[in-house]
Order: C-alpha cells, then sequence, then structure tokens
C-alpha cells in the first residue's frame, strides 16, 4: 500500500529528548513573545489613541473660543467707537472754562 517513491518522515534516533524539549521551548518562547508584543502594542495604540481624541476635542473647544473672541473683539471695536462718539457730543455741550 505505501508508495515506495514518496520517502515517508520519521524522526531519526540520533536526535535526543533534549533537543526535541529546546526546540519546542524555542517555539513556544516564540509565540509567548509574540503574543506578549502583540499585547504591549495594542495597549500603546489605545493610550495613544485616548491621547489624540482629546487633543482633537481640545481643539474644538479652542476654535469656539477663537470664535467667541472674535465676536468679543468686535464688539468691543463698536463700543469704543460709541463711546468716542459719546464723548465728542458731550465736549460739544460742556464748555470748556477759560
Amino acid at each position: 500500500m505505501e508508495d515506495e517513491g514518496e520517502p515517508q518522515w520519521h524522526l531519526d534516533k540520533k536526535v535526543t529528548i533534549a533537543l526535541i524539549c529546546g526546540f519546542l521551548s524555542l517555539a513556544g518562547g516564540g509565540i509567548v513573545q509574540t503574543v506578549y508584543f502583540t499585547n504591549l502594542l495594542t495597549a500603546w495604540k489605545t493610550v495613544t489613541d485616548d491621547r489624540l481624541s482629546s487633543l482633537e476635542k481640545s481643539d474644538d473647544s479652542q476654535q469656539s473660543h477663537e470664535k467667541r473672541l472674535t465676536i468679543l473683539e468686535q464688539q468691543f471695536d463698536y463700543i469704543r467707537s460709541d463711546l468716542a462718539e459719546i464723548k465728542t457730543l458731550l465736549r460739544r455741550q460742556i464748555p470748556t472754562s477759560p
């Protein structure tokens, strides 16, 4: 039933159990290290995403403050011009004493 043309896989008797255990521990260590670094990078990404979203919220609130500040500056300019006009009218009405 076996096909003589295809060599079958077998383990040579010269391969010791210690060597097999060493290969298995290296493979297991590689898997554990991969999982550890994956978790580490996921945690770093989560922290970075949180910081980025907080900065975006801060930027949005700063932009709304800038709009409000611009409106207040315009209103202050209008108040200043009105005050100058009131001063002019008062100076005309109140004669200065010689």
